[in-house]
């Protein structure tokens, strides 16, 4: 050989290691909500479920970061590839991620602990191994003679990368044509040929043993510095503003299904910016282009708008927040030598952020100015003043904020003057003051604007915040822009069922059908909201109220609020729980059981799958009937309730109503009902009566499963 090229660095292949660092982030994502899935029937839907999983799978993601930080200071190259291996082989072995037949948490009892060992059986190991793969793929190349060595962090944006195709490919690819059985056995498969990329990653990697950067002490994660601080903020901010704006946007603003997916997918994309080799981001420029939507955020947040404008205004804040503190924390990442440290830190600082939105935030913050107050917490820390951009910058950036203001209030040209001039504030004398004096005009816009509703209650927790307020004769109950029932005021109609349970309309015809051909018996209702359903109650009738929220049963029970249930059923029974899995303990048949569980946009899609239709029908009383709530804006569920019909061989019925009015503006709202049942007397009655019709799916619609549920095509997209 030439002498020259005896001098020449091995050539490292850069491929092995991106593939590793996106197929390892791709697999993450996957797993999480796989596993959500299996879980669902078995330990309901009850908040220490969502939160054990969560839990689970943000401490697991820190222990692989101080893993990879621990390992890369204790261990010499070629144990680190041993350890590691070894790791790989035994995550072999809970391969295909299965649930043992018959597992569920014990009846009663508190179901965390037995669901954190349950996923740490199943997916523990495997889950772990991934959470390492960013840090560990990094550090290993950055151990090799490749000429981008030096800054590794380029695959970090590969790995967000994966992330973003992760998130996406679950709801919109996998779920809708795999059932949950399936999926697992998919990506087993993906995570073997996965290890297949890791371990020739490792090979590649051995090229540089020895010339690996070590940090000067052993265990630098025990030392806490400014810098570590500074990292551990930059990544906490977007972390408690995804889960804060995801909340806000989803209860108050569109709660469409699948939008929670919009703000995720952005978190993660400006993670894919922000460390992207060739792109240049300066935070004096994202600082400008972030004014935009924050002036647009603070009045629509103040005045609760909800235009598909203002879901966009949104969005852009999260987005070009996110990117501010992302590019700062790229612009801030230690050298090579340092990198484990720094992800760790990273790692913490997200942990720090979810669990200050989740736990903090609702504490410390009332629930109508938790997403303005969060907002105007990071603009303060992380916005440039305007007067630090250079002159030019300002005029456009200033131009196009009173421009985009103007959409929003075109029917009132004053409050648009107001709104120019401030927003010409807002990017000319500073963003601090400027954002300040934009809100506090919106909240004064907003009393203005909403003094005639009157609050008297509200209550917050895992579920959402509840409201009670009077509105034009009514006491109403609120969960974000869902209503779930409204009372008179006035005596005289005061335990009138109201709402969509009209005693003239749908539901009102179903009782009287089911009482003229199946006589009486214990009813069963999924679904408690102000208890209006209790009105349709007979005398020494027994009632059954399954619901899982506390907060709803609080209000219902409460007489300073709602009086339908002490009026129209005293002695009924309230279980606080999973309707499913408190209905598969009970042993009562009842003659009709009432659904009322699907009028939110997220709908708990393990109470409408064949197995719990089949659970149903096992607790109904020979001739009994199911009455179900299908009124909702975003879902068309018509159809597979029709396909479940059919499959079961049961008389399918179905009622819109779209009449609204009455005695005043809540005694009878548009609604959607079905009913099931085995009796055909009830279903002629009701074709009978006017206004109903068979249930037909009218094209093919798979029914769901516990093993396959797809929401998406239900979805109305016009």
């Amino acid at each position: 050989a030439h002498p020259v090229d005896a001098l020449k660095p091995p050539r490292v292949p850069l491929l092995p290691f991106a593939a590793a660092a996106f197929a390892g982030s791709v697999l993450l994502f996957l797993v999480e909500p796989l596993v959500g899935r299996m879980l669902l029937p078995r330990a309901g839907g009850a908040p220490a479920v969502w939160l054990a999983c969560m839990l689970f799978f943000q401490v697991v993601l820190l222990a692989g970061y101080v893993y990879v930080h621990v390992v890369a200071a204790r261990l010499a190259r070629p144990r680190q590839l041993v350890l590691h291996g070894g790791v790989a082989v035994a995550s072999l072995l809970a391969l295909p991620i299965a649930l043992p037949t018959g597992w569920a948490p014990p009846p009663g009892a508190f179901p965390v602990p037995s669901i954190l060992g349950r996923l740490l059986l199943t997916v523990g190991l495997p889950f772990f191994l991934l959470s390492t793969t960013a840090p560990l793929v990094q550090r290993w190349f950055a151990a090799t003679p490749h000429p981008a060595a030096a800054d590794p962090y380029f695959l970090y944006a590969a790995s967000n990368l994966g992330s973003f195709a992760g998130l996406l490919a679950y709801p919109f690819l996998l779920e809708p044509f795999l059932g949950v059985r399936a999926q697992g056995r998919l990506w087993a498969a993906a995570y073997v040929a996965f290890l297949a990329v890791l371990a020739l990653c490792a090979w590649t990697a051995r090229a540089g043993a020895g010339t690996e950067p070590r940090p000067s002490r052993a265990l630098e994660l025990l030392r806490v510095d400014r810098r570590a601080l500074r990292w551990a903020y930059l990544a906490a901010v977007p972390s408690a503003l995804l889960l804060t704006a995801t909340g806000y946007l989803t209860g108050e603003v569109a709660p469409v299904p699948l939008l929670w997916v919009a703000p995720l997918a952005l978190y993660l994309l400006t993670f894919v910016a922000a460390f992207a080799r060739r792109l240049r981001l300066e935070p004096g420029t994202l600082a400008a282009v972030q004014r935009l939507p924050a002036a647009l955020v603070g009045v629509s947040a103040a005045l609760a708008l909800t235009s598909p404008l203002v879901l966009l205004a949104h969005l852009a804040f999260f987005a070009c927040t996110a990117l501010l503190a992302h590019a700062q924390l790229a612009r801030r990442r230690p050298p090579a030598a340092e990198l484990t440290r720094f992800y760790v830190w990273v790692g913490v600082g997200g942990a720090a952020g979810g669990l200050f939105s989740a736990l903090a935030a609702p504490l410390l913050m009332p629930p109508e100015v938790e997403y303005a107050l969060v907002a105007l917490l990071v603009v303060f820390t992380l916005a440039r003043p305007a007067w630090a951009l250079r002159p030019r910058a300002r005029r456009i950036a200033a131009v196009l904020t009173a421009a985009a203001a103007l959409p929003f209030v075109s029917g009132d040209p004053a409050v648009a003057l107001l709104l120019g001039a401030v927003a010409f504030s807002l990017l000319l004398h500073g963003s601090r003051v400027g954002f300040a004096l934009v809100c506090a005009g919106a909240a004064a816009l907003a009393v203005a604007a909403f003094g005639d509703m009157k609050l008297e209650a509200r209550r917050r927790n895992f579920f959402g915040s509840l409201v009670v307020a009077r509105e034009d004769g009514f006491r109403v109950l609120r969960h974000g822009l869902v209503l779930h029932g409204a009372q008179a005021l006035t005596p005289a109609h005061r335990l009138e069922p109201t709402t969509y349970y009209s005693a003239a309309g749908p539901l009102g015809d179903a009782f009287r059908a089911w009482r003229r051909h199946a006589g009486r018996g214990p009813v069963a209702a999924v679904g408690l909201g102000a208890g209006t359903v209790a009105c349709y109650a007979a005398p020494g009738e027994r009632w059954d109220f399954y619901e899982i929220n506390p907060a709803v049963v609080a209000l219902a029970t409460d007489r300073r609020y709602f009086s339908f249930l002490e009026g129209c059923a005293p002695d009924r029974r309230i279980l606080l729980g999973d309707a499913r899995l408190m209905l598969m303990r009970e042993s009562s048949r009842y003659g009709l059981i009432l659904l009322d569980a699907f009028s939110a946009e997220t709908i708990p899609a393990h109470l409408l799958t064949r197995e719990a239709l089949r659970l149903y029908l096992d607790r109904l009383a020979p001739g009994g009937l199911i009455v179900l709530h299908l009124s909702n804006r975003h879902l068309q569920l018509e159809p597979l309730v029709a396909a479940h019909a059919r499959e079961l061989g049961l008389h399918g019925r179905v009622r819109r109503d779209p009449v609204e009015g009455g005695f005043g503006r809540y005694a009878r709202s548009a609604s959607t009902w079905a009913i099931l049942t085995a009796n055909p007397s009830i279903a002629d009655e009701l074709d009978r009566t006017g206004g109903w019709r068979r249930l037909d799916a009218g094209h093919a619609v798979p029914v769901w499963t516990d093993d396959r549920s797809d929401v998406l095509r239900s979805i109305r997209w016009r």
